[in-house]
């Protein structure tokens, strides 16, 4: 992932579209603290995840292989 900036309003739905192998499950594991970036931060409701908090709080992922 390279120069990645996105905002998500609170209390809504919100989907990833792109092509296979354009980062989304990378990105939403960083989002979810599995992944830690080797530049840039990860902020979520103010706090820098992997650095004020291990993880987001009231955040869910489901990740599936491929069928």
């Amino acid at each position: 992932l390279k120069h990645i900036n996105v905002s998500f309003e609170e209390g809504k739905i919100h989907g990833l579209i792109g092509r296979n192998g354009s980062g989304k499950t990378m990105l939403m594991k960083c989002i979810c603290g599995f992944i830690k970036p080797t530049s840039g931060e990860i902020i979520v409701d103010g706090k820098q995840v992997g650095k004020d908090v291990d993880f987001p709080k009231d955040m869910g992922i489901i990740i599936e292989t491929p069928g």
